[in-house]
């Protein structure tokens, strides 16, 4: 049956197409003889009514031509779309319910391109297909839009004008429309702006540095300007690590920084350790020696006042070298200090040490039976 329409509808364009011909030969004979005779007007409206009409007639059958193409490709397999519907299925493919949340709706998008490219979906198949996984206020849009929007219409194809339906791209680009207005965007791109690392790991900065850069491409638009964006909202420690270079790229950035990172929890966790001071350091018991290399600790917030720069770059990067890694102690053989800063420490405990037993001899009058502290180098409270 449709393939006798088909026919049918050729043969009538063909038709039309050679009364159109006539029509223009005639407008055109009609237009000779009206330079020489003003009186054959008439005759040349009435062409040109004849020459629309034909045009009109010749749009309208496009049209129709078009969709009984679609119906008769449709007719030819008719299992197709039930078996492009099981394939899809099987992918468990997300619903998008129409909430205004652009990051969910290009993650929806997404995946359905993977879905197509996967499955190999014709062209014709693709909206029907994920539209079937609109849901709540999105489904309520497609459902009230679905026919102004699938209705064929003249659309221009690299360069060349044909009439059609909407396709694939076409419809991201109007459910984008829909559900990611100019606001949304706009609130998106200052987001982005504001997005700092604070209190983030870097990998967790640089997941949603991404996934906002996506919104803010005109702010970002090459390669080397996100990676110096992402290199500015870093904590300030890992940039003084990171040294100030250029970067051409934001995994670059990434890769070093985390790196740099991984080095800082190492050091921290180290310090922790050390920080398990002696508690009892100034009531010695009878007997038992104070274990001073267990008690020595830095003093992190006494040290981060006082600045120290490098003599290899000029740079202020307490506690760690040049390339992030740990300072290394000459004396105890542990990160996290220098051996100047070791010796300091261990001198002070030593004047400490005889404080307390002073003043607990001159309270009780009896010197006490704590043997002095057992420290490499100790002479009369001094290091040498």
């Amino acid at each position: 049956m449709l393939c006798i329409f088909v026919c049918s509808t050729i043969l009538l364009l063909g038709s039309l197409s050679n009364t159109l011909y006539i029509t223009i030969e005639m407008s055109g004979r009609g237009r000779g003889r009206a330079r020489a005779n003003p009186n054959n007007n008439i005759n040349e409206n009435n062409n040109n009514n004849d020459l629309a009409a034909a045009v009109q007639q010749l749009v309208v059958m496009n049209q129709n031509l078009i969709q009984v193409v679609t119906q008769l490709t449709q007719a030819r397999n008719p299992n197709v779309a039930s078996d492009m519907t099981k394939s899809v299925s099987l992918q468990r493919p997300s619903y998008f319910d129409g909430k205004e949340d652009p990051i969910k709706l290009e993650a929806w998008i997404r995946s359905f391109d993977k879905i197509f490219a996967t499955l190999n979906c014709p062209e014709d198949l693709k909206i029907a297909q994920a539209t079937h996984y609109l849901t709540e206020n999105a489904d309520i849009w497609w459902t009230e839009n679905k026919d102004r929007l699938m209705a064929p219409r003249l659309y221009v194809d690299e360069g060349v004008e044909m009439m059609r339906v909407m396709n694939w791209e076409e419809f991201k680009t109007s459910l984008r429309n829909e559900f990611f207005p100019e606001h949304l965007k706009r609130g998106k791109r200052t987001e982005f702006n504001n997005l700092k690392q604070g209190t983030l790991s870097v990998q967790e900065y640089y997941n949603q540095f991404q996934e906002l850069a996506r919104f803010a491409l005109e702010l970002v638009p090459i390669p080397e300007s996100r990676a110096s964006r992402f290199e500015q909202g870093l904590d300030i420690n890992i940039r003084a690590a990171l040294g100030g270079w250029d970067y051409s790229t934001i995994l670059d950035v990434y890769t070093k920084a985390s790196n740099v990172e991984r080095i800082f929890n190492e050091r921290n966790a180290a310090v922790g350790d050390k920080r398990k001071t002696y508690s009892g350091m100034g009531e010695p018991t009878q007997g038992k020696k104070p274990n001073y290399t267990q008690s020595y600790s830095i003093n992190k917030s006494a040290n981060t006042s006082n600045s120290y720069f490098c003599k290899s770059c000029n740079r202020d990067h307490h506690g760690f070298y040049c390339d992030g890694n740990s300072w290394k102690c000459a004396y105890c053989g542990r990160t996290g200090h220098r051996t100047s800063e070791y010796r300091t420490k261990l001198r002070e405990q030593g004047n400490q040490y005889h404080n307390n037993n002073f003043r607990q001899t001159q309270s009780t009058g009896v010197g006490s039976s704590v043997t002095r502290p057992q420290i490499r180098g100790y002479q009369g409270g001094n290091l040498e």
